[in-house]
Parts: C-alpha cells; sequence; structure tokens
C-alpha cells in the first residue's frame, strides 16, 4: 500500500493519511524528515535529489514509450 505510483489503491487503506494527509509530502517536510532523522543535513533535497528524480522519471518514461 505504498508505492508512490499506487495512489487510486492506497486511498482505500485504513492507514491512509495516518502519517501525513494524502500520503503526500512537501520538499520541505521531507528536507527537515532527513535532517531530523538521519543527519543529512548537506543533502538539499530541492538542489540534488530533484534532479536524481527527473532523471529516473526520464529513464521510466523512455522504458515504455514505445508501449503507450
Amino acid at each position: 500500500m505504498i508505492h508512490i505510483t499506487n495512489y487510486s489503491i492506497q486511498k482505500y487503506s485504513d492507514k491512509f493519511s495516518s502519517y501525513e494527509y494524502g500520503n503526500e509530502v512537501s520538499f520541505n517536510d521531507f528536507q527537515h524528515y532527513l535532517n531530523y532523522q538521519y543527519g543529512f543535513k548537506k543533502v538539499d533535497v530541492r538542489k540534488t535529489l530533484w534532479k536524481r528524480f527527473i532523471e529516473i522519471i526520464k529513464i521510466s518514461c523512455k522504458s515504455v514509450y514505445k508501449i503507450i
């Protein structure tokens, strides 16, 4: 029930929105979580991870573009 692409399935779980509203976390909240829980203060979510997110999305789309 926690996979990011299964939002349409997650909403039927009893635990939906039990940790964050709509099972979605803002960049600021995610940054705070990393800083607090793991001490990743040197990792800037917007500058570092966002670029990787975009790369992963591009690769994912390219892998199925002929099918869809």
